[in-house]
Order: structure tokens, then sequence, then C-alpha cells
């Protein structure tokens, strides 16, 4: 088994290959998009005309900025009925989750949560999403249950948005 820091250097490297792929084809003119909620460019992405990112999401997003939890959770639900093989699928079910929470819909968040995981079991949101259920769990009094989910997160690569949350969370970073 590799240490935790042989771990992170591996992965830096790929991160630091994929961008240099990136920039060599940025440098070319082509694009490829980035998904929601990582950066400004991102979210700049998210409203710009184009065929990446179809209305119906840009629409849910929107309420959800705009506090409208049910018609954002409505509608992120109607795009993954309607899009489930889109790059931005797994981002509308964690949004669909979060504002389930914000409902105070925990089976819902849940049940969201998990149709992530098992659906898109190779998205960037579900180290993320792992995380997210295990917390809930743990809201609910099922500890055992919600530290074997947050453990999951850490099995994983240790580079992820999800373990770097764990991480910070155990280090009492995140309190």
């Amino acid at each position: 088994m590799r240490t935790l820091e042989g771990r992170l250097l591996l992965e830096e490297v790929k991160v630091a290959r994929l961008q240099t792929l990136l920039d060599l084809q940025g440098a070319r003119g082509e694009s490829l998009p980035a998904p929601p909620g990582r950066n400004s460019e991102a979210l700049s992405r998210l409203f710009s005309p184009g065929p990446w990112v179809p209305p119906l999401f840009r629409q849910a997003w929107l309420e959800m900025e705009r506090g409208r939890h049910s018609k954002a959770l409505d509608a992120f639900r109607i795009f993954v009925d309607r899009y489930p093989h889109h790059p931005l699928a797994d981002d509308a079910l964690y949004y669909m989750a979060r504002e389930a929470l914000a409902l105070g819909r925990r089976k819902e968040a849940l049940e969201a949560l998990n149709r992530l995981v098992e659906s898109y079991p190779r998205g960037d949101r579900v180290s993320q999403a792992m995380l997210k259920m295990g917390l809930i769990l743990v809201m609910e009094g099922r500890i055992k249950e919600g530290e074997e989910e947050i453990e999951k997160v850490l099995e994983g690569s240790p580079y992820t948005l999800g373990a770097q949350e764990v991480e910070a969370l155990l280090k009492g970073e995140g309190r």
C-alpha cells in the first residue's frame, strides 16, 4: 500500500498532466467546458450560449441560487429524467440532494445521493455525495453507517474534493 504522501503526489502528477493536455487543447483553439461549481470560469460557461448546458439545467441552477428550493428540486429532477446521460446529470442529482436538505427532506436527499453513486460511479461528484450521505446518516443518528460512508471517501483518491472535506472535518477545521 502506498503512503498518503505517495498517493497525493501521484494524483498531483495526474492533475498536472491533464492540465497540460487541456492547455494544449486550448492553444489549438479547442475548448472543453468544466462542470459547474468549480470556479468562476465554469460558472460563466454555465450561462454562456451553446449546447454544453441545456436551458433546463440553467433554470434549475437559477432557482437554486434564488433560494427557491422546491422549484430547483423539481427542475433538477426533470433534468435528470430527461438527460440521464448528460455530463451534468450527476451534478443535478447532487444539487437535488442539496435542495432536498434545504427543505428538510433527508430521506429524499439520501435517495438522490445514492442514485448518484450507483448511476454515475465515475462521476466527479461521487466523493462529495458519499461524504454528504455519511453526514446525513450521522445527523439521523445512524452513526456507524455514516462513519462507514465517510471512510469510503478516504479509501478513494485522497485528492478528491470529498476526501479533502473529510480530512478537514477529521482535523476539526470544518466545524
